[in-house]
């Protein structure tokens, strides 16, 4: 919930959270502040590292962006904005390191349409690795800190897999399509919930490696997307399966387990809820050859 305190009382309440507004002596007169304090949607993810925060601030006259090294230099800086209303856009470890590209950031007043930021994912081989993002209404008077609290989704969805008696020295690779050219951060859906994948579809597969597998969102419109898996055994044999899964949803968590032995050049995945965002598939039969 979004509390406007009066100087006094917010300073006194943003020092036992932050420790001090390192900023705070130079309050510009006339100029309202927003003091964003970052919580996490999913208890799991509490306590997780954020090595990188792109914030991004959109009113009527005025947008601007800043970056920051952790969610604690964030809680201790002060948003300085003149009065009005303002959306607050978070992006936490979204770097090219990461995986990912932001479209449309840094944002300036200037830009023709700012409140469109985009993730993508970025050029190279960089492997995708967890994300989140929020985005908060604010309204700002002057003179007063207002406080918001983003609150952290996920934008990407790991992916737990788990193939039963897989002989050992036995390579795998995954590739997936269907995929989105961007998620939309700033778009809601019908639910009015924020985060949109894209109408387009990527230009490329999503290739999934590391240790840690995340499936990017399927592109809009799309019910199904395909897994390509490919196996080198330990033999030097070379396999491939087409997985025709369900649509992979922003933010959700999946997980898939089958038996090596069950393996077919072509098979179907259906789902089952394990919970609102968490959901399960299961290998439900094999889909014949088109081209047989």
């Amino acid at each position: 919930m979004m509390k406007t305190r009066y100087i006094a009382a917010a300073c006194a309440a943003a020092l036992l959270l932050t420790g001090c507004f390192h900023d705070f002596h130079e309050a510009q007169p006339g100029m309202g502040y927003i003091v964003p304090e970052i919580c996490w949607e999913l208890p799991e993810d509490e306590g997780t590292p954020i090595n990188h925060l792109d914030v991004a601030v959109f009113g009527w006259d005025s947008a601007f962006s800043a970056e920051y090294a952790s969610g604690q230099e964030l809680a201790s800086d002060l948003l300085a904005v003149p009065p009005g209303e303002y959306d607050l856009l978070v992006a936490a470890n979204m770097t090219a390191e990461n995986g990912y590209a932001l479209l449309r950031l840094p944002v300036t007043k200037a830009d023709d349409n700012p409140w469109r930021v985009t993730a993508a994912r970025a050029e190279g081989d960089a492997p995708l690795r967890e994300s989140w993002f929020s985005v908060v209404h604010a309204v700002v008077n002057a003179g007063e800190f207002t406080q918001v609290r983003p609150v952290l989704q996920r934008l990407v969805s790991p992916l737990s897999l788990e193939i039963f008696n897989m002989p050992g020295g036995t390579e795998l690779s995954i590739k997936q399509t269907s995929v989105a050219d961007g998620i939309i951060l700033t778009g809601q859906d019908e639910s009015g919930r924020y985060g949109v994948p894209s109408s387009r579809t990527a230009a490329s597969y999503q290739v999934l490696s590391g240790s840690d597998l995340y499936l990017f969102p399927t592109v809009a419109g799309a019910e199904r997307c395909y897994l390509l898996l490919s196996i080198r055994t330990n033999t030097g044999q070379e396999l491939a399966c087409i997985c025709d899964a369900p649509r992979v949803d922003v933010g959700k968590s999946y997980t898939l387990s089958f038996d090596y032995n069950e393996l077919q050049p072509f098979m179907t995945i259906t789902s089952y809820s394990i919970s609102p965002w968490k959901e399960g598939w299961t290998v439900s039969g094999e889909v014949l050859n088109p081209k047989k």
